[in-house]
């Protein structure tokens, strides 16, 4: 493999990783702001766990629920529980 084409893969490689992050982030933030309603806890004192299959957890004061998130969008698709005892 030339070095140019080496060089295109390798930063092709860069930009889905740092585009997938970018997802990741963008989700946490939207999933963050729907829990604390769903949750009735501040943002800052909730956890979100990928769990994968673009659904996510979210933990906080006590309660936990999950999210499932698609193009941009995420919608609650658990009810609420108690959190694990940790």
């Amino acid at each position: 493999m030339t070095s140019i084409k080496r060089f295109v893969s390798i930063l092709s490689l860069l930009c889905l990783v740092v585009s997938l992050a970018s997802c990741f982030k963008t989700g946490v933030s939207t999933i963050k702001k729907n829990a604390s309603y769903d949750l009735g806890c501040d943002q800052d004192k909730i956890v979100i766990t990928d769990i994968g299959g673009d659904r996510y957890g979210a933990d906080g004061c006590g309660k936990r629920t999950t999210y499932y998130c698609r193009g941009g969008s995420c919608i609650k698709d658990s009810e609420l529980n108690k959190a694990k005892s940790e």
